[in-house]
């Protein structure tokens, strides 16, 4: 393993131990990798038939690689890998020169608004095929812009990747899934969110809580949410959708999309 990676041709993933070639096809000899780590693919991709059973692991797998010919603007898992005669994973693409989505935050707004616009597109068509990404908000604590753990890449040509489809964070069924919707709408609504308004909702700063010592727990959180409702309804969010938000912990797809072309009314 050590003399292939030498070669040039080919680059190393330091988080996963993979090879990639030029084209970012994984070409790691899964065999040798697995006794140099010990360990074992564990990337499940859940499927649920149309009777609510989840297909075993190669059936699973086949059936996202048929729902890549109707999802166009995301890439899907596509391939078995076999080992032994053995499926024990699928090939998904490598992407490379890639920042987490968080990044996108700390760009211009009309750039944020266009990135979030290409989001909410790959989203929108994910769930009409009854792809269900759960975890589309999940950053790095400590450095938002990190591609580490997030689950959405900004290619530095400023293309939206959604990734992970092959994991844990994503679902996949034969028919629409109400809770699987709410879900996803939900991790939507607060990327959108936190990229249009520069990550306000989780930032402490954005209220002095020394004046709030001697209120209850309920007026703090209410004085809190009234503060960064205020805060988007000055970036053009409207106050009825901000409040939404907050009463429901997501929102619905027209919502998301209505906030975006509102915030883009407000600055062109």
């Amino acid at each position: 393993l050590d003399e292939i990676i030498k070669n040039s041709e080919y680059t190393l993933d330091s988080s996963k131990e993979s090879i990639y070639d030029n084209d970012g096809v994984n070409i790691t000899d899964y065999k040798l990798l697995r006794n140099k780590i010990k360990n074992t693919d564990n990337r499940i991709l859940n499927y649920v038939d149309e009777h609510g059973v989840i297909l075993p692991r190669e059936e699973a797998i086949l059936k996202a690689i048929e729902l890549g010919d109707k999802v166009k603007q995301t890439y899907l898992p596509n391939h078995i890998i076999y080992e032994n005669n053995k499926a024990i994973g699928c090939v998904y693409p490598y992407y490379k020169n890639t920042v987490g989505i968080y990044a996108s935050a700390y760009l211009p707004i009309k750039l944020r608004l266009k990135i979030c616009k290409e989001l909410i597109s790959k989203v929108d068509e994910l769930l009409e095929n009854n792809v269900y990404p759960l975890a589309l908000a999940q950053r790095s604590e400590v450095f938002p812009m990190s591609n580490k753990e997030s689950n959405v890449l900004l290619g530095l040509d400023g293309k939206v990747h959604i990734v992970d489809l092959d994991g844990n964070s994503t679902l996949y069924s034969e028919g629409y899934s109400h809770n699987n919707t709410s879900l996803s709408l939900a991790s939507l609504s607060t990327l959108v969110l936190e990229i249009i308004s520069k990550i306000k909702i989780y930032d402490d700063n954005i209220y002095d809580y020394s004046s709030l010592l001697n209120s209850d727990t309920n007026e703090i959180i209410n004085k809190y949410i009234d503060k960064v409702v205020k805060e988007f309804v000055k970036i053009g969010i409207p106050e009825n959708i901000a409040s939404k938000y907050y009463d429901y912990g997501k929102l619905e797809m027209n919502d998301i999309k209505k906030l975006v072309r509102e915030v883009e009314k407000k600055h062109r």
